[in-house]
């Protein structure tokens, strides 16, 4: 009797999901749609920061460490949440 589990395709590993991560200009332009005072400068340095000090490092699943900082960013402006708590997500 045949085995349907013998003529099997061997299951492949997913490849990595590679997530989107918004530009410094993105995350600006984000904040400032909602918060037209919102202090560019700070934005700027924070996210430069932090691309400084985690830019080369890179999670299990191969995808950029920074990314994860970058996308908290992106949700807290969805809550159109101050200046201050999106440079405390970068950072």
């Amino acid at each position: 009797m045949n085995d349907p589990a013998d003529s099997a395709a061997p299951v492949k590993s997913p490849e990595p999901v590679r997530s989107k991560v918004l530009r410094q200009f993105e995350l600006v332009e984000a904040v400032r749609a909602y918060d037209p005072t919102a202090d560019e400068n700070i934005l700027n340095r924070a996210y430069v920061y932090a691309m400084k000090m985690h830019g080369s490092q890179l999670r299990a699943s191969g995808d950029p460490y920074f990314a994860h900082p970058i996308q908290v960013a992106g949700i807290l402006t969805d809550y159109r949440l101050d200046t201050a708590t999106i440079v405390t997500a970068l950072l």
